[in-house]
């Protein structure tokens, strides 16, 4: 780690008042912590993770320091040592920051086929937001099935006959599949077979029903994609979601399904093109969603512990968020979008849908790795952020962010700048807050777009450097602001609608926070603090306070224990 990263890392947890999935910080004043050895059990179950010793989260994250780091750095390898299995992908440096020695503790994910990691007394954990929670049944059994190659989608059906698989798919696939040289003299049932939709007997496969069955759910009722709307923030308390719909049928038509629903459900916003004039556009490219649609149904888990659960498809206010079971197989986060890098879980399926179409005769998969920097190059070119992955054992999540919108009103305002068609629809986002007499800081812009700092300060000089904006005070306390004049006559953008509450991080008073996670949440359907603070965007301390905040006035009530803990409405 590079003095530049650590000083970035502490300057962000104690941004948010907490430690993240990827960092644990520990005061270690006596030594190093006993409880360490479960962290480094945590992070090598799941992504990898930090540990900084030396730090005081318990008086806001404050730089303490520890005595004898050398001594420390033995004593963290030999508790790694002794782990089951020894972990080797770990790493520890002693740094020198604000003045004081810390011990840094890098820890890799340990590899698919040794895990779990355990301590010493056999138990071992995963990271889950800011803590380390002991395995579940579920996720013991799913590290089992991870060890080796998946194979559950070459899975005959008890039951299933040929007579199950859609005759029109079936054609369509025969006919791609045979501009293969090697498969184009086979007959039908014997290209079925050897290509795996069918076995020898004739009985359909699990990755033969899903590409081509006329009604997979026949067999496997819970294989289907659930979708619903998250009601709005300004909907009355106890409004239910809306439009819920249960997607089912071969992947290829849940697939068409799910975008149709999808576009049925969203808007259209404004971006600009290269002339500077605004045009309506979906709110999420229809590209980047599909593919990320394809993703979860085809590298969903297909365990039997797993076919009691959907893909979750979920549209809230200001995001979309897609959910399957069964998280990344033998691939981590971080080489998502890798080139050419690619990890099927369920090999036999993605090597039956490259030749499997959509009725709007769109295809399903590519196999080609290149699927998800198609989506990084679609949010981009729309002016949207990356989508947010979120890695656990038994399930994956991807959430992109909605833009905020820009009204008609001041689209036509911004094309009348000077320099319009040079705005990139972040600047042109800012430059409407400034016309509402707002004035910007870097540090508050990072916040606003979820901007580095570079590229938040290369953004403002850049309105700067155009003439739209102007800077206001010395270097420390600088502030830019819409230059005088440009403001023009018309009426300024909603605020409230141009910046969801959701994307807020700014402090709060506790009252207010309380009664936002009250609104939130259900009579009758527990939900856990992590849920709370991902789909509010707030840090956890924030949750978790507002929530102490209802259970006292008996407003809230928790159910359950340990990481499984939820609450409901009182």
């Amino acid at each position: 780690m590079t003095p530049e990263i650590l000083a970035a890392t502490i300057a962000s947890i104690r941004s948010d008042g907490t430690d993240t999935a990827q960092v644990e910080v520990k005061r270690a004043s006596g030594g190093v912590p006993s409880n360490l050895p479960t962290t480094l059990s945590a992070f090598a179950n799941t992504e990898g993770g930090v540990v900084l010793l030396g730090i005081d989260e318990s008086n806001g994250f404050t730089t303490v320091g520890v005595t004898n780091p050398g001594d420390m750095q033995r004593a963290v390898a030999n508790m790694a040592h002794s782990m089951n299995p020894p972990l080797r992908r770990i790493a520890t440096q002693v740094m020198l920051f604000e003045g004081k020695n810390i011990v840094v503790v890098e820890v890799g994910a340990l590899e698919p086929e040794l895990r779990p990691s355990r301590v010493s007394g056999g138990q071992s954990y995963v990271r889950v937001n800011d803590g380390d929670y002991p395995l579940t049944a579920q996720e013991e059994t799913t590290f089992e099935h991870n060890r080796g190659r998946p194979r559950f989608d070459e899975e005959p059906i008890e039951g299933a006959t040929r007579s199950d698989l859609d005759e029109e798919l079936v054609r369509s696939y025969l006919q791609l599949a045979r501009e293969r040289p090697e498969l184009s003299r086979m007959g039908d049932d014997e290209l079925l077979m050897r290509t795996g939709v069918i076995t020898a007997d004739g009985q359909p496969t699990v990755a033969g029903l899903l590409s081509l069955g006329v009604y997979p759910q026949q067999f496997f009722p819970r294989l289907i994609i659930k979708a619903s709307v998250a009601p709005d923030r300004g909907d009355p308390t106890g409004t239910r979601a809306s439009d819920v719909q249960e997607i089912a049928g071969a992947i290829p038509a849940m697939l068409d399904e799910a975008m149709r629903w999808v576009t049925r459900n969203t808007r259209t916003r404004v971006v600009f093109g290269g002339d500077g004039q605004g045009r309506d556009v979906p709110e999420y490219p229809l590209e980047a969603v599909r593919e990320l649609l394809s993703n979860a149904l085809v590298h969903r888990d297909l365990a039997p512990h797993t076919l009691n659960a959907a893909v979750d498809l979920r549209l809230l206010p200001d995001r979309l968020i897609i959910e399957n079971p069964g998280g990344l197989w033998n691939l981590n986060q971080q080489a998502l979008g890798l080139h050419m890098l690619s990890s099927s879980r369920n090999g036999q399926l993605i090597r039956m849908l490259q030749w499997v179409r959509t009725r709007q005769n769109i295809r399903v998969v590519e196999a080609l790795a290149t699927g998800i920097n198609r989506v990084f190059d679609s949010l981009a070119d729309a002016g949207l952020q990356k989508p947010r992955f979120f890695n656990e054992v038994i399930r994956f999540k991807v959430m992109v962010l909605r833009a905020a919108p820009i009204k008609r009103k001041d689209a036509d305002w911004l094309s009348q700048l000077p320099n319009a068609a040079r705005l990139s629809d972040d600047q042109r986002r800012v430059l409407v807050r400034m016309r509402r007499g707002e004035k910007w800081t870097t540090s508050a812009l990072q916040g606003f777009l979820r901007l580095d700092a570079h590229k938040a300060r290369q953004l403002l000089t850049g309105l700067v450097d155009m003439g739209l904006a102007r800077t206001v005070g010395a270097t420390r306390g600088r502030m830019y602001e819409l230059v005088a004049g440009l403001d023009g006559d018309g009426a300024v953008a909603d605020v409230a609608a141009e910046l969801p509450q959701l994307m807020k991080r700014a402090r709060m008073a506790p009252d207010d926070a309380a009664a936002t996670i009250y609104g939130l949440l259900s009579p009758n359907s527990p939900v856990r603090t992590g849920e709370l603070a991902a789909q509010l965007d707030w840090p956890l301390p924030r949750v978790r306070n507002a929530l102490r905040t209802l259970v006292e006035e008996g407003k809230a009530r928790s159910v359950g224990g340990g990481r499984s803990t939820g609450y409901l409405r009182s």
